[in-house]
């Protein structure tokens, strides 16, 4: 048996009714499934944004532990530098207290 959902349909009106029945039960069943796909799919974003910013973090610590021992090497090379290496150690320096400092501003709005 076709159904057809014009006026002229010979099909009797209860089975009508029960098609229509039908059709918002898969409808309302579909909807279900979507709600149900969308909150996985959601939930497995979520995932992959946390592996990103704990993969990040870690990315974020390393370079800033690099930096802490470059800046610690500069210090000693400071203390024993000739006047006109130190302008140029102070300069290096500065730089690399800088990137640090961004690199931690970085790390701090992620952790927060």
């Amino acid at each position: 048996m076709r159904l057809r959902l014009t006026p002229a349909s010979p099909c009797a009106p209860h089975e009508r009714l029960y098609f229509l029945i039908g059709l918002i039960g898969a409808v309302a069943v579909g909807a279900v499934a979507l709600g149900l796909l969308w909150r996985i799919a959601e939930a497995v974003r979520g995932r992959v944004m946390r592996r990103g910013r704990q993969a990040r973090a870690a990315e974020l610590e390393a370079l800033i532990a690099e930096l802490e021992s470059r800046m610690s090497e500069l210090t000693q090379q400071i203390g024993s530098a000739t006047p006109e290496q130190v302008a140029e150690l102070g300069t290096e320096y500065a730089q690399v207290e800088q990137q640090m400092q961004s690199l931690i501003n970085e790390w701090a709005e992620m952790a927060a």
